[in-house]
């Protein structure tokens, strides 16, 4: 298999003024094809995969205040893939299923990013990040008949949301702490490209911390840490593997622990 393909990307910044940046940028990519050499049951005619391209368009606003306290960047983005490829079940001449990378006909991708930081003292930062993705199979007849074209596609929620704070008390030559937590939120999504209620993904939120000690030097960083403080349930994956039975991965429970890194070269 012998493929080449062309890659363009172009911007246009525009300035109006040193705090202030406004920008369009237009990309292409290419994901080469392949061979489902792990799965050849389904037949030769689903062991090959074709080239996937996408068209991505982005538009944004990356801004600071005067007095450097704020800064606000926001971006909108619209990805159109042709040959998108995703994982599928095929049945092959016997009727047997297997897992195989296919091509789906055509998605589209588009949505928003926020991030915003906010240091109000020189101590204290706050960090708000929002994503909104709207990513749906335009057109998709699976190997098998089954039509997902208006499915929305696996692992893509439509929100995300993240919430940081962080707190430095100095310690003089002793070197300093530094306290921070952050919260995450998780909308619902789907594990498979079907869309069916066994698989649906219910949302979560996350609620971490985390208490770092570095001296002077700052040679070394001791940290206590926790992770899921609140012991939320929550799943990764759910649906059902070949036999029709229900499969759910639970996400990891409340955890906690002590860290030492060292910094070579500081």
């Amino acid at each position: 298999m012998s493929e080449s393909d062309w890659s363009p990307t172009v911007g246009l910044n525009y300035f109006f003024n040193e705090d202030t940046m406004a920008y369009v940028k237009f990309s292409r990519a290419f994901k080469s094809g392949g061979w489902n050499a792990d799965f050849v049951l389904a037949g030769l005619e689903n062991f090959a995969y074709g080239a996937e391209s996408v068209d991505a368009y982005e538009i944004g606003l990356k801004t600071t205040t005067v007095d450097n306290t704020l800064r606000f960047n926001i971006a909108g983005f619209l990805s159109k893939f042709d040959d998108f490829q995703a994982f599928q079940f095929v049945r092959d001449q016997n009727g047997i299923f297997s897992v195989q990378l296919t091509n789906a006909a055509r998605v589209s991708v588009k949505g928003v990013e926020m991030e915003t930081t906010w240091v109000p003292a020189d101590r204290w930062r706050f960090n708000l990040n929002l994503t909104y993705v709207d990513a749906i199979y335009d057109e998709f007849l699976n190997a098998i008949g089954e039509n997902f074209s208006g499915n929305t596609l696996p692992r893509a929620p439509r929100w995300k949301i993240f919430l940081g704070a962080q707190y430095t008390q100095p310690l003089g030559d002793a070197g300093e702490l530094v306290f921070s937590s952050g919260y995450g939120y998780v909308s619902s999504q789907y594990s498979n490209n079907s869309n069916a209620p066994c698989c649906i993904i219910d949302d979560y939120s996350l609620l971490d911390a985390r208490i770092a000690y570095k001296p002077a030097s700052e040679a070394w960083e001791l940290v206590l840490w926790g992770k899921n403080l609140t012991d939320k349930e929550y799943n990764l994956q759910k649906g059902a593997n070949f036999l029709g039975s229900n499969v759910t991965i639970w996400g990891v429970p409340r955890t906690y622990g002590l860290s030492f890194r060292y910094f070579f070269g500081a």
